[in-house]
């Protein structure tokens, strides 16, 4: 059924209390949030952790993603919907609060536009329904509405996966200077970053050392072969992020010493490809494609893609667009036609977990557990920035506090999980106060080490 239109803005009067909280109520308290692709999840858990989350209609918590009208998506926008809990500040408590998240584009989206109040788009609830596929959200459990339509508005505040100033180098897609606008930029929690490699490649392709994911993302390591000689026959399929995407600039800061380096390296980009683009038929054994995804969502179909084929997908779209990661008409320019059983190599964030596609490799023989990333053992992590203008007031300004707030206690992230799990993939920065736990405790996950958010400052023991 058609939902009706959701209004975007807190001007409407709230008509009582005793009113049913559903998608047809126009929210009393409204915040957009846009960037990092990586965090996602970790979001949609802190955001309903602020709700009631009841199972009556007055209470209940609304989940929407973009999609279709068929299936959800949640690849670029999310959105949730629900009444504050009675601990919340006064502006908060028992209000109907609206949270929307925008990931398409990644970490940059959370900066460079925050500070210009560049609108950007996001999913239009007025195009929600509740999509023919059911489909739950996996931080949440909650089911979720599926959008098809946009709207463009300003972002209130951002997050990034690291420092804006590391966002803005020219390897992440900026100009190098950090946008004038920004205030209040706090180095919020930690992410662990992964190097995901599909599930189909042999053991000794699991454990990897920085030098060997080097030469697989950049270019010098062609052929799987060079790794391990059985892995013949076998191209090498990059599934990485555009530039500006927080968790491929971690990967260039700690893989490449791009930009920190006096002599770094550089990651391959979409034209590191070797098969013919726009060609009909699957690319050859032997050759290399590297696809520039345009979020994490997207990284995880391309790993996907890269083990089944993309000619197994719907007809009409059978090649992927290695431009952006979206699957496209055979022949469509800048596309390949991936064929089943390939090896492929990702970057994405740790909190995203695995699917029967793809698993984590170790890195240099360390895995990238929290547990691991605490000590310092496993490295490639970001430390995530929460940034605004300074312009937010009265409720909007107390719901962007508590959130940003939540995003970094780790009485949080230790226990906002699904049924009070750990939120993958995160902690807390002991260089905001927070002590560790000593064994590492996931109740408390707390880094024991810090850059102060500098990307390009080595991480020192702190704890």
């Amino acid at each position: 059924m058609k939902l009706k239109a959701l209004v975007a803005t807190c001007a409407l009067a709230f008509a009582g209390q005793a009113a049913a909280l559903t998608p047809t109520t126009a929210p009393e308290v409204q915040l957009y949030i846009s960037g990092s692709s990586a965090l996602q999840m970790m979001l949609g858990q802190v955001a309903t952790g602020m709700f009631v989350n009841g199972t009556t209609a007055a209470n209940r918590t609304d989940v929407f993603y973009d999609g279709t009208a068929a299936a959800a998506s949640g690849k670029n926008y999310r959105a949730y919907f629900g009444l504050g809990k009675s601990t919340l500040a006064s502006t908060l408590a028992g209000k109907k609060i609206l949270i929307i998240d925008t990931a398409l584009g990644g970490s940059f989206m959370g900066v460079n536009p925050v500070a210009a109040k560049t609108a950007l788009a996001t999913l239009l609830p007025s195009s929600c329904v509740m999509p023919t596929t059911a489909m739950t959200d996996a931080a949440t459990g909650i089911s979720v509405y599926s959008c098809s339509g946009t709207q463009s508005i300003v972002p209130d505040a951002g997050v990034s996966d690291l420092d804006p100033k590391t966002i803005a180098a020219p390897i992440n897609g900026g100009s190098g200077a950090v946008p004038v606008g920004l205030v209040n930029i706090k180095p919020t929690l930690a992410v662990v970053m992964g190097v995901p490699v599909t599930s189909n490649v042999p053991a000794s392709l699991t454990s990897l050392s920085k030098g060997q994911v080097a030469g697989l993302m950049g270019g010098t390591i062609g052929d799987w072969s060079m790794i391990d000689a059985t892995a013949t026959g076998k191209s090498v399929v990059v599934c990485r992020r555009v530039a500006g995407s927080g968790t491929q600039s971690v990967i260039n800061a700690q893989i490449f010493g791009n930009p920190c380096s006096i002599s770094p390296l550089v990651p391959s980009d979409r034209t590191g490809t070797t098969a013919t683009l726009g060609s009909s038929t699957p690319v050859a054994a032997g050759s290399v494609v590297v696809i520039e995804n345009s979020s994490s969502g997207a990284v995880k179909t391309c790993l996907q893609n890269v083990v089944t084929g993309t000619m197994v997908n719907a007809v009409g779209k059978q090649a992927i667009d290695v431009t952006n990661g979206s699957l496209v008409a055979l022949g469509a320019a800048n596309s390949v036609v991936l064929p089943a059983g390939g090896y492929g190599i990702g970057v994405l964030g740790t909190d995203q977990g695995t699917t029967s596609y793809y698993n984590f490799a170790s890195i240099d023989g360390v895995a990238p557990t929290v547990a691991n990333a605490a000590t310092g053992a496993y490295d490639l992590i970001g430390e995530a920035t929460f940034q605004d203008r300074g312009d937010l007031t009265g409720a909007k300004a107390d719901l962007f506090a508590e959130f940003s707030t939540r995003a970094g206690d780790p009485a949080i992230l230790g226990t906002g999980g699904t049924a009070g799990a750990p939120i993958a993939g995160v902690a807390a920065l002991s260089e905001s106060g927070w002590v560790a736990s000593t064994p590492f405790d996931p109740a408390n996950p707390v880094l024991r080490v810090g850059n102060f958010g500098n990307m390009c400052q080595p991480f020192q023991t702190l704890q």
